[in-house]
Formats: C-alpha cells, sequence, structure tokens
C-alpha cells in the first residue's frame, strides 16, 4: 500500500489513453435489497438494487450497476477499465449523465463504498444511479427525475409499494445532487458487451493497484 501513497487523481485521469482489462469474478451481492424495476416500458421484473462485491483482478472490491437494461454475469469474465462517461457513451448526455452520478455519491457519502452500509442507503443508491442513467436531462435537471415514471421505474417486490425509508432516501439524493459538485474521475467503470457495467470509486476502498492502472480515455463500446 505504501508504494501507492502519493499517486493522485489527477495523475491516475491522465495517466492511460488505451482501454484495460480485469478479470472480475461476482463475490455476491452485498448491501441492499429486492425490489422490481421496469425499463424502456418492459415487464416488471425482481432484482437486488444495492452493492456488489466482485474481485477485481482478485481485488475484493464494492461496486454498483450502471446497466440496468442488461442482465449481470456471475463466475469470472473479462471487463474493460474505463472512464465513467465512456462507459455511458452509447447514452444520451452521457458527460452530464456521469456527472450526477458523481453529485449523487458524493450526497450519497463515503458510507456506500464500505460493505457495512444502510442497506436502505445502497438500495437507495443503486435505484437513483438507474434513473439517472435511463431518465436523466440536463434541460430538465434533477427535479423531474421520479421513480414513478419514465423509461425506468421501481417499485417493491413483484410491483408492490416501494419501501418508504428507500423512497424517501431517493428524494433526498435527487434533492440534494443539485445543490453539490461532484468529479466523475473519481470514479471508474467495468463495461462488458454482454453483461452489465458496474462502477467503483477510484481508489478503489482498499485497492490502490487499481487506482495506479489509470482510466483509460477512449474505449470500445458495446453499443
Amino acid at each position: 500500500m505504501k508504494t501507492f501513497a502519493f499517486v493522485s487523481l489527477t495523475a491516475i485521469a491522465a495517466a492511460v489513453v488505451s482501454a484495460d482489462t480485469v478479470q472480475m469474478q461476482f463475490g455476491g451481492v452485498s448491501r441492499g435489497s429486492n425490489v422490481s424495476i421496469r425499463v424502456n416500458g418492459g415487464s416488471s421484473t425482481n432484482v437486488f438494487a444495492g452493492s456488489v462485491i466482485h474481485n477485481i483482478d482478485t481485488i475484493r472490491t464494492v461496486t454498483y450497476c450502471i446497466d440496468p437494461d442488461q442482465w449481470a454475469a456471475k463466475g469470472t469474465n473479462v471487463f474493460e477499465k474505463t472512464a465513467l462517461e465512456v462507459a455511458l457513451s452509447h447514452r444520451s448526455f452521457s458527460a452530464d449523465k456521469a456527472d450526477a452520478i458523481a453529485r449523487l455519491a458524493k450526497v450519497a457519502g463515503q458510507d456506500i463504498w464500505s460493505e457495512t452500509a444502510a442497506n436502505d442507503l445502497a438500495s437507495a443508491f443503486q435505484l437513483a444511479v438507474w434513473e439517472v442513467i435511463m431518465d436523466y436531462n440536463p434541460g430538465s435537471g434533477p427535479g423531474v427525475l421520479s421513480l414513478a415514471s419514465g423509461n425506468f421505474r421501481a417499485a417493491g417486490v413483484n410491483s408492490s409499494a416501494l419501501s418508504g425509508s428507500i423512497s424517501s432516501l431517493v428524494a433526498q439524493l435527487f434533492s440534494g445532487m443539485q445543490s453539490v459538485t461532484g468529479n466523475p474521475n473519481h470514479y471508474v467503470a467495468f463495461t462488458n458487451r454482454s453483461h452489465q457495467d458496474f462502477m467503483t470509486q477510484v481508489p478503489a476502498p482498499g485497492a490502490a493497484v487499481l487506482a495506479l492502472m489509470g482510466l483509460p480515455l477512449m474505449a470500445t463500446r458495446k453499443r
């Protein structure tokens, strides 16, 4: 760990200009809860919303999904490690959405990257991220974001009412993001053409070696 103690985030962001690949092994769900979601007008599906553990090149890491319209992969798969904005480049307003996610993370606080985070907070952050990815428009701003309408919708299991605590936390995240600044370069994304993409912070918790690898500025996207 001491070897990497003085690597700055600025140096990390500019260090590499080509995509890196990593081995990501699914380590199980971490903090969160089961909910139901609808994406792009599809049918309602029960899913886990919250943090997920991945062993990234054997380093245990807390991650969140940034790809609600694909299925997660179990086992071990090869992913590209890239900047958050690049991971979202196949979506409209990718830079604005990366910035919005960084602001959500700022409001949610450092604890969301812990394996002891409150379940409702982890679920609320994941749902808020999915809503931003699917529905955020910088022209309208965060004030119109809602889990009840748009391309992304969320409810409780089997379309029951979503937990009041989670709903309240999601509203707080959307409200708070309007008055804070965030830096997308503080986060790194992992993408795969066939599976859900994920994000974590940079440096990843307990994984400074990932930070040293740097954030590629360009990458091949899956869509």
